[in-house]
């Protein structure tokens, strides 16, 4: 099965339908995905100075950036929807400026998207793969299984290469390659996905260089992903991946 293409059979409507994923359910899934406290956690354990009570929050940073994404929207979007919805859940204990004391009074929020900004840049990569690790294994849990489905999880896997734009820093990381007539121009990534058998849910892929000193190959970036599949799981490739 190539990376990127569809189940067929309507297993994908199907994994949605169990999910209850409409445009109204995105957030609340979210926040039953990733609770404030699950990014408390994640920063205890990788001893990282907390984002001090603030407005965007580890959980708030991601949550507009998703929603960017679903939306195909700007930073200014992202801000603005925050502003009109606020939902509370997200701040447990709600710094100066989220609090009100009269009816009529409203949070004290900027809709200038400097600060959210700056927030993006400084989340912690750590935190952003936890939160792909956990959410991956937590809508396989929610999904279930078809009727006549065996006990044990089931994923396909294969990998993939990508072109990414030409600038200077991609290209030192990921060299172009080369053939009889010279060398190419765009920087290449080599991509590694699993995808659930049952749902088509996919794990957080695994990249890396095809070219250069660092390149590797799709069985060296399995090697590198394959403890974030849940134990005891079948795993279906080609002959690429027979070495495992």
């Amino acid at each position: 099965m190539r990376t990127g293409a569809r189940p067929r059979g309507g297993v994908r409507s199907g994994a949605a339908d169990r999910l209850s994923t409409g445009p109204a359910d995105v957030l609340s899934l979210y926040l039953r995905l990733l609770p404030p406290e699950f990014f408390a956690q994640v920063r205890e354990q990788e001893k990282l100075r907390g984002p001090n009570n603030r407005i965007y929050t580890d959980a708030v940073v991601i949550w507009l950036m998703i929603l960017q994404r679903l939306s195909r929207g700007t930073l200014e979007t992202a801000v603005m929807e925050l502003l009109r919805t606020l939902p509370p859940e997200f701040w447990p204990q709600p710094c100066r400026r989220l609090q009100v004391r009269g009816e009529d009074e409203k949070p004290r929020v900027s809709g200038n998207t400097g600060s959210y900004n700056q927030a993006r840049q400084e989340l912690p990569l750590t935190i952003v793969e936890q939160c792909g690790d956990r959410t991956f294994l937590k809508l396989i849990e929610q999904t279930g299984r078809p009727a006549g489905a065996s006990g044990r999880d089931a994923f396909f896997v294969d990998g993939s290469s990508l072109r990414m734009p030409d600038s200077a820093a991609l290209r030192r990381k990921y060299p172009a390659g080369s053939n009889q007539f010279g060398k190419a121009h765009w920087p290449l990534l080599r991509i590694v996905v699993a995808h659930d058998l049952y749902s088509g849910i996919a794990m957080r892929p695994q990249w890396g260089p095809i070219n250069g000193s660092d390149a590797v190959s799709e069985q060296g970036l399995l090697e590198q992903a394959i403890d974030r599949l849940p134990a005891g799981c079948i795993v279906l490739g080609d002959a690429n991946f027979g070495v495992f």
